[in-house]
């Protein structure tokens, strides 16, 4: 990517680049599922998750100074840097932690698992509940930059000191899962979490409505939907990987492609409904989360 000479390549790398983060994603989650029961999988994904929004939430500030710095291609150069030493780790500690018995094949099992997980119900309501939450939060991601840049007049860097409202919304909503997950359930969670996701995406609506064009408009309901993020994801994606506890590298799989699946189909009709004011985006957000309401019953 940090060479690439064209758009067409940069895509490409990018992909690649996905494919590769996609098994700290899906095996992240398969693993804290082979160490913990349902309720506390729950409570320990809440936890790992705000591990793992920490990157997101300081990376566009450091991304928007070096792009303003030293260009775009710095920002792939950092990843690099910091990626090498995760590589190392993984190689050197990470321990194999699924204990179930069968063979070492990798796709038999992978399509037997699918077909049992893609006939129950219960994974299906649990990860469309997953992936139209996240909607929610990639449709925010596809259309703050360009509000905020080109509408609202925002530099990348003071984009970037914005962001981080959602990041810590996010992150408080995880510390929440991880204290009270496993004493109210999964389902009492996403249940709790939704209904404050309804409520911040209809404010900004509301906001938006008014024609109201100011970062606090776009970022503070995004922090309160983000927090709402915290306590449905976590609880959504042990639920995900606890309908068969014996499958759940295919059901972490699975679902975390129905979650992105979902967040790229958002990017989409959010760049194609966005008309320069932040009510189409408010409208995208607010919908996901009422599908993902409507899925959670299944």
């Amino acid at each position: 990517a940090t060479f690439a000479p064209t758009i067409e390549l940069l895509i490409l790398a990018r992909l690649v680049q996905g494919l590769g983060g996609a098994a700290g994603i899906a095996i992240g989650r398969a693993i804290v599922r082979d160490c913990f029961s349902r309720e506390r999988s729950a409570s320990m994904i809440a936890y790992v998750t705000m591990g793992m929004v920490v990157g997101p939430m300081v990376a566009p500030y450091i991304g928007g100074r070096l792009d303003e710095a030293y260009g775009w291609h710095a920002t792939f150069l950092a990843v690099a840097t910091v990626a090498v030493p995760v590589l190392l780790t993984v190689v050197v500690i990470l321990r194999e932690t699924h204990v179930h018995e069968g063979n070492r094949a990798v796709f038999a099992p992978l399509v037997n698992g699918a077909s049992v997980l893609l006939r129950s119900p219960a994974f299906w309501g649990y990860a469309l509940t997953l992936g139209f939450a996240s909607a929610a939060f990639f449709a925010f991601l596809a259309a703050a930059p360009l509000i905020a840049v080109d509408f609202m007049g925002m530099s990348p860097s003071e984009y970037g000191k914005y962001f981080p409202l959602g990041a810590l919304g996010y992150m408080a909503g995880n510390f929440m899962s991880g204290k009270f997950s496993e004493r109210a359930g999964p389902d009492r969670m996403i249940g709790l979490g939704n209904a404050l996701g309804i409520a911040a995406t209809l404010a900004m609506v509301i906001a938006a409505s008014t024609g109201t064009l100011h970062p606090l408009a776009l970022f503070v309901p995004m922090a309160f939907t983000a927090f709402s993020n915290g306590l449905v994801l976590p609880n959504a994606i042990a639920s995900c990987v606890s309908v068969r506890p014996d499958l759940a590298g295919a059901a972490s799989g699975i679902s975390g492609a129905i979650q992105l699946g979902m967040g790229a189909l958002a990017t989409v009709i959010t760049g194609h409904v966005q008309d320069g004011t932040l009510l189409p985006l408010a409208i995208v957000m607010a919908v996901s989360i009422l599908i993902s309401v409507a899925t959670a019953h299944m």
